[in-house]
């Protein structure tokens, strides 16, 4: 629980630490912490979620600095 407090940001730096953060972070099962994440952390500006893409993918799409075309 203590994940869903971190900005999205920061969450998808922790998801590349290990093999363990990153399976539990980007399994299906984890979602609702991406969800939480979005929904906790002072995202301004972001839109919703796009249907084509899940969390860990949107704030990759937003935060990442590697261009993803």
């Amino acid at each position: 629980q203590i994940f869903t407090h971190l900005h999205p940001a920061d969450l998808l730096s922790v998801s590349r630490i290990n093999k363990t953060l990153r399976g539990m972070l980007l399994h299906r099962s984890g979602r609702w912490i991406w969800r939480a994440s979005f929904a906790n952390g002072p995202v301004y500006g972001c839109p919703e979620v796009p249907d084509d893409l899940n969390e860990p993918q949107f704030a990759r799409f937003l935060f990442d600095e590697l261009c993803m075309v």
